[in-house]
């Protein structure tokens, strides 16, 4: 019993990693217990690392047209000017008024 207790993880990678080894074994317990291979990540380090730099080559282009004005930069909408928000996405928890404070300190006094 121990001997299969120690020689059980070695068993599973060589089922796992070698084909010939694999064919020993009957096809009914792989069909049964065997994960599918998930298909590869179409976006691989190099391409989000392309897509990085062509992101940044068009906000320096658009800064260079002047987009960025500060007439522009008025327009936007930033953290501050969603305090009306009616749905409380712009608050840490929703369940908590912006105008409570923290009384941790005041409780240990």
């Amino acid at each position: 019993m121990f001997i299969a207790f120690i020689a059980t993880p070695f068993l599973g990678k060589k089922l796992a990693t070698d084909e010939e080894f694999r064919k020993l074994v009957p096809s009914w317990y792989f069909d049964s217990y065997r994960m599918k291979v998930p298909e590869r990540d179409p976006n691989t380090r190099q391409s989000l690392h392309n897509q990085l730099i062509a992101m940044q080559k068009d906000l320096h282009e658009r800064a260079i047209r002047g987009e960025f004005t500060k007439e522009n930069r008025d327009k936007m909408v930033f953290k501050d000017d969603l305090k009306d928000d009616p749905y409380g996405w712009s608050k840490i928890h929703p369940g908590v008024d912006e105008d409570d404070e923290d009384d941790e300190d005041e409780d240990e006094n």
